[in-house]
C-alpha cells in the first residue's frame, strides 16, 4: 500500500511547490479535503495552453488519489481493517493542508522562522 502512497505524496508536494497558482490550490485543497471524486469539477478551469495543461493535471492527480485509496481500502477490508482507511484518508488531507500552508505563506511573501517552519506539522499553529 506505502508503495502508492508515498508517490502521491511526492507528486501532492509538487503540485503545490511548482504547477498550481495560489488559486488553483485553494480549490485543489477544498476539494482534497472534501475526498469527493465529484470535486473533480470544482478543480480550476485554466486558460492558456500552459494552464490547461497543470488543470488537467490536478484533476488526474485528484482522480489517481481517490483510485489508490479505494484500493487501499478493498485490501484493508480483506484483512479485516477497514477501519484504518479513515486515517489514512486523514493523513492524506493533512498533508494537503500542511502543503496549502506552505503556498499560503509563499503567496503573501512571508519568510517563516525555522520554528515556525517546523510547526508544519501542526498544521493549526502554522503562522499563515
Amino acid at each position: 500500500m506505502m508503495t502508492k502512497v508515498i508517490p502521491m505524496t511526492s507528486v501532492l508536494d509538487d503540485i503545490y511547490d511548482v504547477y498550481g497558482t495560489y488559486e488553483e490550490l485553494e480549490l485543489f485543497t477544498q476539494a482534497v479535503q472534501r475526498w469527493d471524486i465529484d470535486c473533480i469539477n470544482e478543480l480550476p478551469e485554466c486558460i492558456g495552453l500552459h494552464r490547461k495543461s497543470v488543470c488537467l493535471f490536478m484533476q488526474l492527480f485528484y482522480k489517481a488519489l481517490i483510485d489508490v485509496y479505494v484500493e487501499i481500502g478493498e485490501i484493508l477490508a480483506c484483512t479485516g481493517r477497514v477501519y484504518a482507511l479513515y486515517h489514512a484518508k486523514e493523513a492524506m488531507k493533512r498533508q494537503g493542508r500542511s502543503y496549502f500552508a506552505e503556498a499560503k505563506c509563499l503567496h503573501q511573501q512571508h519568510k517563516p522562522t525555522m520554528d515556525e517552519y517546523m510547526s508544519i506539522l501542526n498544521i493549526e499553529s502554522y503562522p499563515c
